[in-house]
């Protein structure tokens, strides 16, 4: 319940399977009886992600892919609020340093 990178993949997973269309969804769930496709949703992708967020509000992917869902809803002000955060908190890590240049890209496309 308190980890963090669990949190995110499943928060992934909703948000993936939100975003593809209800035919796409559609066919793994009936071919290979994926119930966690059917049961998907933009309000679990979100707790599971912000759930993420708080947990290791250090890591910048976290609120990237945050940021990304609230893209997908058309939330773009929420969407600038975490891709700034973003640009303003240090990347400790190589990877730290792509998730920062893709907010910024991600940011610039808002």
């Amino acid at each position: 319940p308190d980890h963090a990178g669990a949190h995110h993949i499943v928060g992934r997973l909703n948000l993936e399977a939100m975003s593809l269309s209800g035919f796409a969804r559609m066919i793994p769930t009936h071919l290979y009886g994926w119930e966690m496709l059917r049961q998907a949703s933009w309000q679990r992708a979100e707790e599971h992600l912000r759930r993420a967020v708080r947990l290791e509000p250090d890591a910048l992917y976290h609120r990237l892919w945050l940021a990304r869902l609230y893209i997908e809803r058309g939330e773009e002000d929420d969407a600038r609020r975490l891709l700034e955060q973003i640009g303003t908190m240090s990347a400790e890590t190589e990877l730290d340093a792509i998730w920062k240049a893709e907010a910024a890209e991600d940011l610039a496309e808002l």
